[in-house]
């Protein structure tokens, strides 16, 4: 989440739940690669590159509206990843959301790795031990 401008730059993953295939992703900022070798996160549906927080969740909600109206369920959200002004946005799209921190759900996640993931985070480390040793 780097400042851009007087903002932060917000990546929007929009997973409407059992349909991937209505997907967004508000895409990060042309100057950010993903990782070497690693594939772009591939949502049906990319979106223009927001210019800050506000803008990211503007364009986020529009996808949901566009794709479900009365969209009012429960929204899981990383509260500690959420800029305090984008959520003034979700908030007041959607008063009648349950929300929901998925904190704990995306961590668990985020530890399973395929043995191609550990190979990578092995070499990532001997790199950086054996520069910190010259």
């Amino acid at each position: 989440m780097d400042a851009t401008g007087i903002s932060r730059y917000l990546p929007v993953l929009v997973y409407p739940k059992g349909a991937p295939e209505k997907a967004a992703y508000i895409r990060p900022p042309p100057g950010e690669i993903p990782a070497r070798g690693q594939p772009d996160v591939d949502a049906g549906n990319r979106r223009p590159t927001p210019s800050g927080s506000v803008d990211a969740m503007q364009k986020a909600v529009e996808h949901i509206r566009k794709d479900r109206p009365q969209a009012q369920a429960a929204s899981p959200t990383e509260f500690g990843f959420l800029p305090y002004d984008a959520s003034q946005v979700l908030r007041a799209a959607f008063p009648d959301a349950e929300w929901v921190d998925a904190l704990f759900v995306l961590e668990r996640q985020r530890v399973k790795k395929s043995a191609e993931e550990l190979k990578s985070l092995k070499c990532a480390s001997e790199a950086v031990i054996d520069r910190c040793r010259r």
